[in-house]
């Protein structure tokens, strides 16, 4: 599937040793990434606890950097600059943060998040700036993650939330579209993501709403999990959020997930 650009993604088929999804994923002018791939999570852009020289050495191929741990390099004109990866690595941006649990706190325009620059409001606008300065080979869309326990009116916000945010930020995109590769709007390849909590219904909602959108938004993050959610309730709401997939849609593991079999 051709993702944005040089954007592409592959997938292969099943492997025959132990049926993971095999496929091969093409970041603009980087080396090919066979998945499934490890998503490195960094501390501001950086490997926690591996000195920057070294780096260059490890396979890191893709590597997850949170909005809020690199808040404060937004203030420099490049702030990839300061980042202590592999130019061969690829890049996603998420918008909340990896090292807290989420606020629940949203309203209209975002969420809130704890931030290396304290306790700030994330909206589709500041996320699409981010991505503007930093550049990432892709970005996750805002969502709207429903705490566990949420009646069915708290889960359904959430998804009426998510849907509006990801339509804003599609919108947006030609707007702020900076060359080259005016089509990606600096934000890389955007990838929805697929909220409900524990609401195995509201998941397939989810994917579906994404799903409809495959043409500008070709791949999924499944958001929301490890919230205190049983080990039997989180597979049931990943099998939930993937089932209405094609075979050609990106799929992104980013929390909440616990053990080999579950990823």
């Amino acid at each position: 599937m051709m993702l944005s650009g040089e954007f592409t993604f592959a997938p292969i088929g099943p492997s025959a040793k132990t049926g993971a999804r095999l496929g091969c994923l093409v970041c603009g002018n980087k080396p090919p990434i066979e998945t499934p791939a490890l998503l490195v999570h960094t501390l501001g852009g950086s490997l926690p606890s591996i000195p920057s020289d070294l780096v260059k050495d490890l396979p890191v191929r893709l590597a997850l950097v949170d909005l809020s741990e690199v808040s404060d390099l937004l203030k420099v004109e490049d702030p990839s600059s300061f980042f202590a990866l592999s130019k061969d690595t690829a890049t996603i941006l998420f918008p909340g943060s990896m090292l807290s649990t989420p606020l629940g706190v949203v309203s209209s325009k975002g969420v809130m998040v704890d931030t290396t620059n304290g306790r700030k409001e994330v909206s589709v606008s500041t996320l699409i700036e981010a991505a503007a300065k930093i550049r990432p080979d892709l970005t996750a869309a805002l969502s709207d993650d429903p705490p566990l326990g949420s009646t069915r009116k708290r889960v359904g916000k959430a998804l009426e939330r998510t849907s509006k945010w990801l339509g804003a930020h599609l919108s947006a995109q030609p707007a702020t579209a900076a060359s080259p590769g005016a089509e990606v709007a600096g934000c890389g390849v955007l990838v929805g993501s697929v909220v409900g909590g524990v609401d195995l219904v509201a998941r397939k909602h989810s994917a579906l709403d994404i799903e409809g959108r495959k043409e500008a938004v070709p791949g999924v993050v499944v958001s929301g999990l490890g919230l205190g959610e049983s080990p039997e309730e989180r597979a049931a709401a990943v099998i939930a959020s993937l089932e209405p997939l094609s075979d050609k849609t990106l799929r992104i593991a980013v929390n909440g997930f616990t053990t080999l079999e579950e990823v």
